[in-house]
């Protein structure tokens, strides 16, 4: 024999599978054998394997058989179950007719415990057994997610993927496989099974909520079983069980159960989650339904065939309207392998899904596969239709007196999307054999990139404009300059420097040589920026902060160290002081409010070093979400070391916490957020170092400032306060059953706040002004309404210490 021969003799053998691995594709329609009616979500498995698939909403099958001949199982709860014999001769088209099962009901029996609990009590117990042995599993699967507007489908992903399960490590997936509609951009996965739940779990996360499954081992604390009729499957009773919460406030399901007798084993479920699974602002409506089959596995190991949700949200802010976003997603998993050693490489990485790049396949061979679970005429007709200008934008267009600032954006990335493909396409000069020097690309300029516009207003600069410029020298260098006008004053401000660079990821380190000329506020506040004050005094309100001018070099390196979540500042700054006075009462509005006067500072030149540590989250302020974090800074001034005109060292701190209290199972539980704020001094601190407390600005109160008082900040060469909230969210009004409040996200939160400043008494005495200060401690307590039109707050707060009364407003406590 030839060698030629030879080698074509191998590659026949090797890629016969009509000889040595043969296979069948079959498919068809699972009916009622009365009605004639499709039996939606049917389960069809080869027997004796784990290998199968589920019937679409229409009853429609495909399944990829891969050695024939074989049987294949056709079973749906209250019909007869039905084996076909599938033969290399047998045609693909066989669809399948089921006799619906006729069973007698048994005599009711009065029992002091209804029969629903008693079946649940053994499912319960009989799982904490099985459990146990389940360490690891593998699997193969389909999913399909499908997303709608109010007149169409929108858009269809799918996916091929391997599962893999590890009771220590949790859940990855790999795709192998993936198609979308035209107007999905390829490398987004939209559809995945990973992230499914598995109603098995003692706890089931729905949507960031920890819900109480109804297998959980304290499950008949928190649900009431109730068994509400029977049927069959395979010669064996099937109990359906109704599920309801008994609490309110406890994340659970409602919904029916179905239970196989002899084995205890949960087989079906059909759940929603209970009214105290709640989403946040500014989810208007959210309506969703599970599904979800099981069947054993390996010594009877229950494990889900499919899973499949559905339903919709409706998102609604003031003023902005979004249709109605309706979604089913249905996944189809098989070919369990129960307790397989997994890969340690699948767990290397934190992403719970990856692509392997390497045999992931094209959208036409996803489309050959006969296992995959088949499509509706509409998802089919979507297909064909949907082309890539149907973006999610022009799907979701909202409505409402300001989705013009919506449609607006939408509308010019579409003008420029729709320019790219409409530009004429060019060659690439390296597929013609040139390596492209010789034909530069045309870049647009941007005369404008790198500037920034300044625009501050207060009663000392009157109109401060200018410009801020930002512009990158090299990597990991950068150039920023600035300039601007004082109307009030009538001078110029300006300022420039260097920053440099360093490192990996987020270990960064950073050199910075900086020099300004400016305004400054004689304090800083964590609560109110600049661009707040601004409005403020624009609208003829009282200015909240005390000014000077300051001439400064300064020099800053940073360290992040990620590892701990920290980030270290050592700097000196070399500063020369000079007071300022008030230069404009005017305001917009033309309110002519008398404005304080700007208090002089003690001038000269401050030379210091400094060090500053933060760790954690770095303060936001107006409290919309809650934060963990801590700040350090110290700053010493020395004559005999620095040459400066003042000799202090102060030392500041806040720390802001949030500790979650009640109801910790759901995405938003109640918590309670902690500010605490102190600093000290020693030697002869200037008055434009003065820490302060802060007050509330106008009828504007956010977390962190003192509500009964105002105006201004308390100051001091020594301070400390502590600000809390308990924010009870939505709870209240569950409980009252005012399920208004509750849809809309309005809650209750309770707070309070003490604390006080310090200053010498010989200092008091000597300032030219009367300086704004604590003498004692300050008490007050309050009730705040949180979430009034999605985005706002109420504050009632009463102050202990004296008579006064404060009703504010601020940012709601969103997250």
């Amino acid at each position: 024999m030839s060698r030629t021969c030879l080698v074509v003799a191998i590659l026949t053998c090797l890629f016969s599978t009509s000889t040595v691995f043969p296979e069948k594709m079959i498919h068809g329609t699972i009916q009622n054998a009365d009605t004639n009616e499709p039996l939606p979500y049917a389960n069809i498995q080869v027997k004796g394997t784990y290998y199968g698939t589920i019937s679409n909403a229409d009853g429609q099958y495909s399944l990829n058989i891969r050695e024939v001949p074989a049987t294949v199982l056709v079973r749906y709860i209250g019909f007869h179950s039905k084996e076909i014999v599938i033969t290399g001769d047998s045609p693909e088209q066989q669809d399948v007719v089921l006799q619906p099962t006729v069973l007698e009901m048994p005599a009711v029996i009065v029992r002091a415990e209804d029969p629903g609990v008693t079946i649940m009590r053994e499912v319960i117990r009989r799982k904490q057994i099985w459990r146990k042995q389940l360490r690891t599993y593998q699997a193969q699967a389909y999913t399909r997610l499908r997303l709608e507007n109010d007149t169409s489908i929108v858009f269809i992903s799918e996916s091929t993927s391997e599962l893999f399960w590890d009771v220590d490590q949790g859940q990855r997936e790999v795709i192998k496989s993936k198609r979308e509609t035209a107007n999905i951009r390829s490398q987004h996965i939209l559809a995945n099974a990973s992230y499914l739940p598995n109603f098995y779990d003692d706890d089931v996360e729905i949507q960031g909520t920890r819900v109480i499954g109804p297998t959980h081992p304290n499950a008949l604390q928190h649900y009431t079983f109730k068994l509400v009729g029977q049927r069959s499957r395979d010669n064996k009773i099937v109990f359906d069980i109704s599920v309801a919460p008994k609490s309110k406030l406890q994340p659970t399901f409602v919904g029916q159960l179905s239970v196989l007798d002899e084995e205890y084993a949960m087989i079906e479920c059909d759940l929603k989650p209970s009214d105290a699974v709640i989403m946040p602002f500014p989810i208007k409506e959210w309506n969703v339904f599970h599904e979800q089959q099981f069947s054993d596995f390996a010594q009877a190991v229950w494990l889900p065939l499919d899973v499949r949700i559905g339903g919709d949200i409706l998102i609604s802010l003031p003023g902005i309207h979004f249709p109605r976003i309706t979604y089913n997603q249905v996944s189809r998993i098989s070919d369990y392998d129960v307790n397989a050693v997994l890969p340690d490489s699948l767990y290397k990485d934190k992403k719970i899904v990856t692509i392997d790049s390497i045999s992931i396949r094209s959208d036409s061979l996803l489309i050959s596969r006969a296992d995959m679970i088949p499509l509706t005429a509409q998802e089919n007709s979507a297909y064909k239709t949907i082309d890539s200008t149907m973006t999610l934008e022009k799907a979701f267009q909202p409505k409402g007196f300001i989705a013009w600032l919506v449609r607006l954006r939408v509308g010019t990335d579409n003008d420029e999307a729709k320019a790219a493909q409409e530009e004429p396409q060019q060659k690439s000069p390296k597929a013609e054999g040139s390596d492209g020097q010789n034909e530069p690309k045309k870049k647009r300029v941007n005369l404008f990139r790198g500037f920034k516009p300044q625009f501050v207003y207060n009663r000392v600069d009157e109109y401060h404009l200018g410009v801020k410029y930002r512009r990158s020298l090299a990597k990991g260098l950068a150039l920023n300059l600035s300039g601007a006008y004082k109307t009030g004053s009538k001078r110029w401000a300006y300022g420039g420097g260097l920053t440099c660079l360093w490192g990996k990821g987020r270990a960064t380190t950073a050199l910075s040589l900086q020099y300004q000329s400016n305004t400054e506020t004689c304090y800083h506040s964590d609560n109110y920026p600049i661009f707040y004050n601004t409005a403020v005094n624009l609208f003829g309100l009282e200015d909240y902060f005390d000014y000077y001018w300051n001439e400064r070099v300064t020099v800053k390196i940073s360290k992040a160290v990620p590892q701990i979540r920290s980030h270290l500042t050592l700097g000196f700054a070399d500063e020369i002081h000079s007071s300022l006075g008030k230069n404009t009462d005017g305001d917009i509005l033309g309110r002519k409010l008398i404005q304080r006067s700007n208090p002089p500072i003690e001038e000269g030149r401050l030379r210091s070093v400094s060090l500053q540590v933060e760790l954690g989250e770095e303060w936001a302020p107006w409290g919309i979400v809650g934060q963990r974090g801590a700040k350090l800074t110290i700053e010493h001034s020395s004559p005999e070391l620095l040459s400066s005109d003042f000799s202090f060292t102060s030392v500041n701190a806040a720390i802001y916490w949030r500790q979650v209290t009640y109801l910790k199972r759901r995405l938003l539980p109640n918590v309670l957020d902690l500010r605490l704020v102190a600093g000290t001094s020693s030697g002869q601190l200037p008055l434009q170092r003065y820490g302060i407390l802060d007050v509330h600005s106008g009828a504007f109160s956010p977390f962190g400032v003192f509500r009964t008082l105002g105006v201004y900040p308390y100051e001091g060469e020594k301070h400390a306060a502590l600000f809390w909230e308990h924010n009870f969210r939505t709870v209240p009004f569950e409980l009252l059953g005012i399920r208004y409040l509750v849809k809309n996200s309005v809650g209750l939160i309770l707070h309070g706040a003490s604390g006080r400043t310090w200053i010498a008494e010989s200092r008091l005495k000597n300032l030219p002004f009367r300086l704004h200060h604590l003498d004692s401690f300050h008490y007050e307590i309050g009730l705040s309404v949180n979430g009034l039109f999605g985005f706002s707050r109420i504050d009632f707060t009463k102050a202990i210490d004296n008579r006064g009364w404060f009703v504010g407003f601020g940012i709601a406590r969103i997250f």
